[in-house]
């Protein structure tokens, strides 16, 4: 879809596959979302908090 120009398309792909709850597959098909959520996406779509694994 890239290579045709579907940019958009591929970036609603990638929102649709990340709604699914396979965050790694939509960051493969949108390298970009890492910048928006670079420490991963909640199930209601807002950015992930940082934490680390004293928080568990």
């Amino acid at each position: 879809m890239r290579d045709v120009g579907a940019h958009r398309q591929v970036a609603e792909l990638a929102a649709v596959v990340a709604d699914s709850g396979c965050f790694s597959l939509a960051l493969s098909l949108d390298p970009q979302l890492r910048r928006a959520f670079p420490h991963g996406r909640e199930p209601d779509g807002t950015p992930s908090a940082p934490w680390h694994w004293h928080d568990l």
